[in-house]
């Protein structure tokens, strides 16, 4: 749904047909208070890849925009395996607040790959840093948070049980992928785009004339 989402919004802004965007996605099962809050981070292109490889750039859509579009693929597509019902995805759209958000203010311009770490590393964090774990003298276990936005405190306690509860929801199922390599980063639309990068070299090269250059890629804006 995300790469859709991405796919669709890029290729309307640039007034295409062709072309995908490049995505990384990291699914995260976690939120900020050891509890159980999936999302999704994801680090895309700020444009299209062209099946000769070359790379156009498109201007970024508003958060908002994404979210509704997001918002209806999710719904349809539960519709579509019959996971819900037409009336009630009906109902859902017409709420005021949808249930969904979108944050995509991180931009990294290309070529600063120190920015594009951190942003990937951010992306992929754990669920729990041990430097934020404490066993305490009772047997009880404190988690450092953020303030809560209720209270302003710092620090989650939790009984053993509870805290093992928390951990191990965030395990996932077996052999599934948490991280993944999507549109032009694909495995198979890389050799693709590869193979067509290659190709234009070898006529630019063949014809005497600079014309088979192209270019490649910019950063990953997220």
């Amino acid at each position: 749904a995300f790469l859709a989402v991405f796919l669709l919004r890029l290729r309307a802004q640039a007034g295409r047909r062709d072309g995908v965007p490049g995505m990384v996605s990291s699914i995260q099962t976690f939120g900020s208070y050891a509890n159980f809050h999936p999302h999704v981070h994801a680090i895309v292109t700020e444009g299209l890849l062209l099946a000769d490889g070359s790379f156009v750039a498109v201007p970024w859509a508003a958060a908002e925009v994404l979210e509704e579009a997001f918002r209806r693929i999710v719904l349809d597509r539960l519709v579509g395996a019959e996971r819900l019902s037409e009336e009630f995805r009906d109902a859902l759209l017409s709420w005021r607040h949808s249930g969904f958000s979108v944050h995509a203010a991180e931009r990294v311009e290309a070529g600063d790959g120190e920015r594009l770490e951190a942003l990937g590393r951010y992306a992929t964090r754990v669920p729990l840093g041990q430097g934020s774990v404490r066993l305490r003298e009772d047997g009880r276990v404190e988690v450092e948070t953020p303030p809560d936005p209720r209270t302003g405190a710092t620090v989650l306690v939790l009984d053993a049980l509870e805290f093992v509860h928390a951990a191990v929801t965030q395990i996932p199922d077996p052999r599934r992928h948490l991280v993944r390599h999507q549109g032009a980063y694909a495995n198979r639309v890389r050799r693709r785009l590869r193979a067509a990068r290659e190709a234009a070299r070898a006529a630019g090269a063949a014809s005497g004339s600079s014309s088979g250059a192209v270019t490649g890629p910019a950063a990953g804006a997220g």
